[in-house]
């Protein structure tokens, strides 16, 4: 039997359709040469949270366009318009300059196929090069609020392309671009402590002591990437 026909087609499901108001709040950041990890981590998000993804990684088959009869396929009918809308959801989330790279693609697995495979190896690139800033911080003549936030605003994008860094990491990354000056802020602490209390330390010799104390003061320990957000908050 051709695989235009089936007796076998599933009930029509109703279309997800947010209003277009909260896709455009959803999809606030476009596509361009330089943003793929961020972009795909949005739309990720997105298609996941109304439970769409399969449409756009292949697996959601779309039904017999026909019935055995020869009638359209009301199930087909649904699929396609699904398809569609998140066809124009994802070229809504493109620069110019990116879609005119997708004209002529006519399902949303197809565009999605072609920005993965277009931007893949500048994700593996920009993940290197993110590793490798790591390994190369320096703080120099960077305030101690400006230092972290580029140290945590690298961490933050690896974390985004699934490639976290661990606590005791950061320590390292952190005291590595360190001068000489600063030889004093190493504690001896347990490791697992010791990236609260690197952060504690390199903020409080310089400015808001007492929030610093209050923080410490606090009978439930926060999770240590929270302290780090806590910190930098306090010193900007």
């Amino acid at each position: 039997m051709s695989s235009s026909t089936s007796s076998n087609s599933s009930s029509p499901q109703a279309i997800i359709q947010p209003p277009v108001a909260n896709i455009h709040h959803f999809l606030s950041i476009k596509l361009n040469a330089s943003n793929y990890l961020i972009w795909h981590s949005q739309f990720i998000a997105l298609l996941r949270g109304y439970d769409l993804f399969s449409y756009v990684d292949g697996t959601a088959q779309p039904p017999p366009t026909q019935l055995d009869d020869g009638s359209p396929n009301p199930s087909y009918i649904l699929w396609h318009k699904q398809d569609q809308l998140l066809l124009s959801w994802l070229l809504s989330s493109l620069t110019e300059s990116v879609h005119a790279h997708v004209l002529g693609l006519e399902c949303s697995h197809a565009v999605w196929k072609y920005l993965s495979s277009a931007f893949s190896s500048q994700s593996q690139a920009r993940i290197m090069q993110l590793r490798l800033s790591l390994h190369s911080l320096k703080k120099g003549a960077d305030s101690m609020s400006s230092y972290l936030l580029k140290a945590k605003s690298i961490s933050d994008e690896l974390s985004l392309a699934s490639k976290p860094i661990s606590d005791d990491d950061m320590v390292l990354y952190i005291l590595g671009g360190l001068s000489s000056e600063y030889a004093s802020l190493v504690p001896p602490s347990p490791p697992e402590l010791l990236l609260s209390v690197l952060l504690i330390s390199m903020v409080s010799c310089s400015m808001k002591r007492f929030e610093f104390n209050r923080l410490l003061l606090q009978t439930s320990p926060l999770p240590q990437l929270l302290w780090l957000s806590q910190i930098v908050h306090l010193i900007t």
